[in-house]
């Protein structure tokens, strides 16, 4: 997927992702070039959000899960940084 590197090349160096999940699904007119969205109209294709919410949630649920284990191993004490100290 191109979108994957784009969507991680901003992020500063001290974000370590240890997972990463794009979701896509989404289609807005403005996205398509014009001929594309002719294209699409002519096949009877729609615009909107069309994302696997259900896939999303789950996904969440891990990342959820994960902090909180990472929480527990660093027994819950504020580090320099996390907006707590």
């Amino acid at each position: 997927m191109r979108e994957g590197p784009k969507a991680l090349a901003d992020l500063p160096d001290i974000v370590r992702p240890v997972d990463q999940q794009l979701f896509t699904g989404v289609i807005r007119g403005e996205h398509l070039p014009i001929a594309g969205r002719v294209i699409r109209r002519l096949m009877g294709g729609h615009t909107g959000d069309f994302r696997d919410w259900p896939q999303i949630e789950a996904w969440v649920d891990t990342v959820a899960t994960h902090l909180a284990q990472v929480n527990r191993e660093w027994g819950g004490v504020a580090r320099r940084g996390d907006g707590r100290s």
